[in-house]
């Protein structure tokens, strides 16, 4: 916010000027830049797949997203490998889900038919 005092003939204050920016997407792109700095470090720090897709997750959320997930594709077989969200109380229903309704390995769409 920028403002200006504008005084009256005497010197005295009669009013300000204010002006707002809306800086939305300038703050944006600063997350983003610094979500891809630390996802590099990340990347770089460990040979631990799981543990070091599990930190991504945690990084995206809250900055980038509210929720995320990583599931591997392999051979018809889905693994997931990071679940993050904002409510953590969702991260166990989430889980609970996967354990209850896991992805059918002969189902004709979904992940498993993804080309890997």
């Amino acid at each position: 916010m920028d403002a200006t005092p504008i005084p009256d003939s005497t010197g005295h204050l009669q009013f300000a000027v204010n002006v707002f920016r809306d800086i939305t997407e300038r703050k944006r792109g600063e997350d983003t830049a610094r979500f891809a700095a630390a996802a590099s470090r990340l990347l770089s720090e460990s040979l631990d797949v799981e543990t070091t897709l599990q930190q991504i997750a945690n990084l995206a959320v809250p900055v980038l997203a509210d929720w995320c997930v990583v599931d591997l594709a392999d051979n018809n077989s889905v693994r997931r490998i990071a679940l993050a969200h904002v409510d953590p109380s969702r991260v166990t229903l989430a889980r609970e889900l996967q354990e209850r309704y896991p992805e059918d390995p002969e189902a004709t769409a979904g992940l498993v038919q993804f080309p890997g």
